[in-house]
Order: structure tokens, then sequence, then C-alpha cells
């Protein structure tokens, strides 16, 4: 698309999205189509709350509000140690709790309208961290005309996102080339040319890379680093035509970076350590992942410290600390 166009696409794709938002068919209210009978008896003969039928408009009114459950309840876990995502709640501020705010609401009308659009997939849980970061970007931009679309841009950006992601959350296609299976395990085939001591002592502990990598590879690590991280690590990926093959490296970097730490621990310490991945400069490892990725790369500890590999190894880039 030629920059001169730009104005036009996002005026029609803005304007699309509102429309969905105010679409009957889409957000279902079944109070409405019961007012639109004019006799009473006729709503409880052709349709009434208790139908099963998947024509019914109760029975998709149901089951749109079970999808919005559920993406309520992961709504509300999305980064709520972040500022943005809080208000104070001034009738209850001795307690401390929080009150929903204007940027989860956004979320919950994105993923519900994209569990409409996408009836094969609908909602998942773990969708909703692969958008925050999104339209956080999006509602801090400087400039406040952009920011006042936040929420429509936000909505087909996660949605491009997704036509790439989608296998990772599809059941179906977990063994094809670009599903998850699939990925976890290039992935971990990376690690056994790259450093194979330390593939091979996951490998003896019994570390399935399932056990951390599966989160990893399906949320692009966005559960892993605080949010200004993630947006780096995504700055990264995006920019790069070979986005998942350079997912993969980073992943890499990161296990090597605690070879040392892995190396010295049992089968419970080395997965709390993956599943609660430590501090560290992501600049570094983004840099390291690059290296990784070069054909020649070999991991080869420091000479003084080979001898030290059965009981500890050391790390392939110094610790951020």
């Amino acid at each position: 698309m030629k920059r001169t166009e730009w104005a036009s696409a996002l005026k029609s794709t803005r304007g699309q999205y509102k429309e969905w938002q105010s679409d009957p068919d889409l957000v279902i209210d079944p109070h409405r189509e019961q007012g639109e009978v004019n006799e009473p008896e006729d709503v409880t003969e052709f349709d009434h709350p208790l139908k099963q039928s998947e024509q019914s408009v109760w029975y998709k009114y149901f089951q749109d509000n079970e999808i919005l459950h559920e993406i309520e309840k992961d709504v509300h876990r999305t980064f709520p140690h972040l500022h943005f995502f809080q208000i104070d709640n001034p009738d209850d501020t001795m307690s401390g709790r929080l009150i929903q705010n204007e940027h989860y609401r956004s979320l919950r009308r994105i993923l519900f309208l994209y569990a409409k659009l996408n009836r094969g997939i609908s909602y998942i849980q773990g969708m909703n961290e692969l958008l925050a970061p999104i339209y956080y970007s999006f509602a801090t931009d400087p400039d406040t005309e952009w920011k006042s679309y936040a929420e429509e841009d936000a909505f087909w950006c996660f949605t491009n996102l997704m036509s790439e992601l989608r296998d990772n959350f599809d059941k179906s296609h977990d063994q094809a080339i670009n599903g998850i299976q699939e990925r976890m395990k290039v992935f971990n085939n990376i690690l056994k040319m790259k450093d194979p001591a330390l593939w091979l002592d996951l490998e003896s502990k019994q570390m399935n890379p399932q056990f951390y990598s599966f989160r990893w590879i399906t949320l692009l690590l966005s559960q892993e680093f605080e949010l200004p991280d993630v947006l780096r690590i995504w700055d990264t990926l995006f920019s790069d035509e070979k986005r998942f093959d350079q997912l993969l490296y980073i992943c890499t970097a990161m296990l090597i970076r605690l070879r040392k730490d892995i190396l010295a621990a049992d089968f419970a310490e080395t997965l709390k350590l993956l599943q609660t991945y430590p501090p560290c400069d992501v600049l570094e490892i983004i840099q390291f992942s690059r290296e990784i990725a070069h054909p020649d790369y070999y991991y080869s500890p420091p000479v003084q410290e080979e001898e030290q590999e059965g009981e500890g190894g050391t790390d392939g880039i110094e610790d951020s600390e």
C-alpha cells in the first residue's frame, strides 16, 4: 500500500470496526428481539431462555455470555501491576482495591468481537496477553488523534498478528509446520546444535521443552518480561520477516544465559527458574540471539571454566546484574 493511501485505509478500517461493534447480529440482545414481537406467547412458543437450538436468539446470547465471562477473567489478570491498567476506586480507597478501567473495557470489546468474527477459534486464554502490548502502544501514543483510535487500530493489528499465530492456538494444527508442537521441536533442535551439553543436561532431567517453551513461543514472551522489555523484543521480531525463527533463537539465548544455574540445579529448581525467568538486559539477549542464529555458532565455555562443566558450567553471556 502506498503511503498516500494510508489515510483512506485507516478511515475505512476504523469505520468498519465501529459498524461491527454496533451490529445486532454480532452483539446479540434477546430483549431487543422480544420487543419486535407483538404477542408475548409467540416468544414463549418460538424462542425462550430454555431453548437449546442453535437458531435460538437466547441460546446464542448465553453462548456469548460464556465467552465474555472467560474474557473478563483473563482481562483482569492482564498486567495488573501496571498503573496504565489501574484506577483507584474513590469509594474504596482504604482497601486499595481497584475497579475496571476504560482500557480493560477496550480489551474486552476487541477480544469479544474477534471471537465473534472468528468462530472457528473464538477466544482462547492467552490472546489477552498478545493484545495488551499492542493496545498499550496505541493508547499511549503522544499524538492525541492517533490515541483516540487506539481501540480500532489495536483490533486490526491484533487480527493481523493472530493470522500468523492462529495455528499456535488451534490443537488440530499442533503438528503442522506452523503448529506449536512443531515450533517447540525446532527450538529443542536449535539448542541441541548450539549447546549440546546444556541440551543433554535438560534431557537427563527429563525437562520437556513444553514445560516452559510452550508459553514462551505461544505468547511471544509477553509473560516473561516487563512490558517495556516485551515491546523491545517485539520491535525486533516484527521488523524481521523471519520473526518466528528469530523468536526461537531468542528463546535459545535465554536458556544459554542461565546455563550455569541450570547445570547446577535439579529438576524442580530448573523448572522454577525457567517458568519465572529472572530479570535481565533484553537488549543483550537480543544481540546474543543474533550471534546464535549464525550458522557457524557453537557454544563453548571459556577454557578456564571447562573443568567446571560437570559442576555448573558458565553463562553464554554475562548477567546484566
